[in-house]
């Protein structure tokens, strides 16, 4: 609880439960700041630990200047001179005082360094009863702070895991054939288990970075996906698009292919997010930049940006599309040509482009339009499973997903797990289709809008040889 309420509340058993406001089990609350995510900020506590340390800090300094110790002291000086002017100025994130916690540890061992070395046989053993203790409380205040996070986070990542705490969810199917999903408690999340719950999407792209041949290289622009690769060599960090859009800045389609190659990259996993960082009028240039500049009346591409030159790529069959957890971008980068009859290959071009980052053009109805309509056409003739498999960060085989497509029945026992989830997940929709087609049209819509909205999106792209 995060106000000054003791609360009493009714539980499901005739009991009561007793809630009571965090800061008056532990005090000096301040702000921790952050998860990988970068989604918002956690409030945690140093708590009786950071107490105990400038208490210590204090008693350090008048000993350093009784004693004569001059590391001592000025070790301890430079530490309470900056937990002071930290106070004046009313710092509260963590992390920007990080060189102060540092130091604080610093003086504190120095100090511990300084009276074990001038004690005798019965007075190191009562410091290093002391300082059990002080390591206990540490413990303690640790996993105070894992709880107290665990149970914050209004959306992304930590919300993620606050659902998905204590629960492992499996999928089996009833002697009559219907598909069902299994809750278990589970008490151990590891690295694998928390990956998979915060960058699925990645899957596909990290199988393939990882085991690409020797000379072969991939860019990555905006993405986290770069610290989960074994191998750095030749990986080309473009936060901002800079890289690419200045292999492009030519205008020529094929030249940029061949400047691709002869960088030796074979895939190209770009977060679309990164538009929002030059969004506003005051950032056209830098927007024409990362999209391209088109023409506002006759619709055609006056320059070239990122975006646009990676649909010309794909629509010239140099660029053959991986993954994404965006369904515009995957429509984007799988649809034919002949899909868009009647329309110049230019304006194809900046349709697909469009769909590709659609949250920047969610209110055009000609990029939502036919976005939606794939959805709803892959529903119906089954091929959504394979969409639902991106959106997730699941592997479903090809000969799975044309089974699903020709309505055969499928051999529960021989799907993998991540097969099974996508299936259930595609069940419950074509279900939702058949019985109550209004709620359905609403459901996928928010299927669709939320892939494109997502605040952690990735487009992997193949450069063909």
């Amino acid at each position: 609880m995060q106000d000054n309420t003791i609360k009493v509340v009714a539980n499901g058993n005739g009991g009561k439960d007793v809630y009571f406001p965090y800061k008056f089990l532990n005090f000096f609350n301040i702000t921790f700041n952050r998860s990988l995510q970068n989604l918002s900020s956690y409030y945690t506590d140093i708590g009786i630990v950071r107490l105990l340390l400038i208490i210590i800090a204090v008693i350090g300094l008048i000993y350093g200047i009784i004693k004569q110790e001059r590391v001592v002291s000025m070790i301890h000086i430079v530490t309470l001179f900056g937990w002071l002017l930290r106070l004046i100025i009313g710092g509260g994130i963590l992390r920007y005082a990080i060189g102060l916690v540092v130091r604080t540890i610093l003086s504190f061992i120095v100090f511990m360094w300084s009276l074990l070395r001038r004690a005798d046989h019965t007075e190191q053993i009562l410091l290093g009863n002391l300082l059990a203790v002080f390591l206990a409380i540490g413990g303690r205040q640790l996993h105070l702070n894992m709880m107290k996070i665990s149970t914050q986070g209004g959306g992304g990542a930590f919300m993620r895991y606050k659902t998905s705490h204590g629960i492992n969810q499996t999928v089996t199917a009833t002697p009559q054939g219907q598909i069902t999903p299994v809750s278990t408690p589970t008490g151990r999340y590891t690295s694998d288990i928390i990956f998979g719950l915060q960058f699925p999407h990645y899957k596909k792209f990290l199988t393939l970075v990882n085991d690409r041949k020797e000379g072969e290289g991939a860019l990555i622009a905006g993405t986290y996906a770069r610290y989960f690769i074994n191998n750095q060599t030749n990986i080309i960090a473009d936060q901002f698009l800079s890289e690419l859009r200045g292999r492009f800045s030519d205008n020529n389609v094929c030249r940029s292919y061949l400047r691709l190659q002869d960088k030796g990259l074979k895939y190209l996993a770009i977060d679309p997010n990164i538009g929002t960082v030059v969004q506003g009028e005051g950032n056209k240039s830098l927007f024409e930049r990362f999209f391209g500049r088109i023409n506002p009346v006759s619709g055609e591409i006056e320059q070239h940006g990122t975006m646009t030159m990676l649909a010309a790529l794909f629509s010239d069959g140099y660029l053959r599309y991986v993954s994404s957890n965006s369904l515009g971008a995957k429509y984007a980068f799988t649809m034919p040509d002949s899909v868009f009859s009647g329309i110049p290959k230019e304006q194809i071009i900046v349709i697909r482009a469009k769909m590709a980052v659609a949250r920047f053009f969610s209110s055009d109805q000609n990029v939502m339009g036919p976005i939606i309509s794939l959805a709803d056409q892959k529903v119906k003739d089954g091929s959504f499973i394979d969409d639902l498999a991106d959106l997730l960060g699941l592997t479903v085989r090809p000969e799975v997903v044309q089974q699903v497509m020709k309505g055969e029945q499928l051999d529960f026992a021989t799907l993998t797990e991540d097969e099974k989830k996508a299936l259930l997940q595609f069940s419950q929709i074509r279900q939702l289709a058949a019985t109550n087609p209004e709620q359905y049209q609403q459901s996928l819509q928010s299927i669709v809008f939320n892939s494109i909205g997502a605040g952690n999106q990735i487009i992997v792209l193949e450069v063909v040889e």
